[in-house]
């Protein structure tokens, strides 16, 4: 059985001599090694990533069609650990009751064979299974990978005028969410500012003291969420502007 993760990869517990063991760990023995193998090391038919925001619903649904099946396992790996059973079901049975952490929270629907997880949290990232097994016994894997999101949340946009020279405004704009985790920032500015609209969080910029209205927009964006802000850069400059 695997036993943690590395990227997408997938770790195993291999005791002396060479033989592949189940876990959990405890019962390896001091010279086990740990090695990490690919996803395709467990025979998965198919394998889809799938992101979804936090306090959402999660829904993974095969989409290899299983007409022959006669039993499905669920199981899912979060994080470094052992495999974790969330249920199993029987064609025309009622499912197994979801255990440990995902009871209450985890369903099989019967007409898509797919599982509703709701609500998710950043918890429950991690590598999902399904194993059909048919009536001669042979098993049929399908992987999912889950990444589980804090959505972006409100955009703070401030401006912060850094000082005049000859006539022209030099101010920086800073763009700060409250969710953690990897954001992606772009910008755009009307009017005729000077500076290169990265993809960073703070934008550097130079005005014309006469210069119209100039708003500058800020995007932040996640694998499932994003935001807007905006503002009148060229207001904020005027308001400091020598001799007023």
């Amino acid at each position: 059985m695997p036993w943690g993760r590395d990227g997408a990869g997938l770790c195993w517990v291999r005791d002396p001599p060479a033989l592949v063991v189940a876990v959990p760990p405890p019962w390896a023995s001091p010279g086990a090694t740990i090695t990490c193998l690919p996803l395709s090391a467990l025979g998965c038919l198919e394998y889809q990533k799938q992101a979804v925001a936090a306090g959402g619903v999660l829904q993974l649904l095969p989409g290899r069609p299983q007409l022959e099946w006669v039993k499905v396992q669920w199981k899912t790996q979060l994080d470094v650990g052992c495999w974790q059973r969330i249920l199993t079901a029987e064609k025309n049975s009622v499912a197994s009751p979801p255990k440990g952490n995902f009871s209450g929270r985890a369903a099989f629907q019967q007409e898509t064979l797919s599982l509703r997880i709701s609500p998710v949290s950043t918890a429950d990232s991690g590598i999902y299974m399904a194993e059909f097994e048919d009536a001669s016994g042979l098993i049929t894997a399908l992987c999912f990978q889950v990444s589980v999101w804090e959505p972006i949340g409100q955009l703070l946009l401030e401006a912060r005028i850094l000082h005049w020279e000859q006539g022209w405004c030099n101010l920086s704009l800073l763009c700060t969410v409250p969710s953690t985790g990897s954001v992606s920032y772009s910008w755009s500015c009307s009017g005729d500012a000077l500076g290169a609209l990265g993809h960073q969080p703070r934008l550097h910029l130079q005005l014309r003291g006469d210069a119209n209205s100039t708003v500058c927009c800020c995007n932040a964006s996640n694998a499932v969420s994003w935001d807007t802000a905006s503002t009148d850069a060229g207001a904020a400059c005027r308001a400091v502007a020598p001799g007023l």
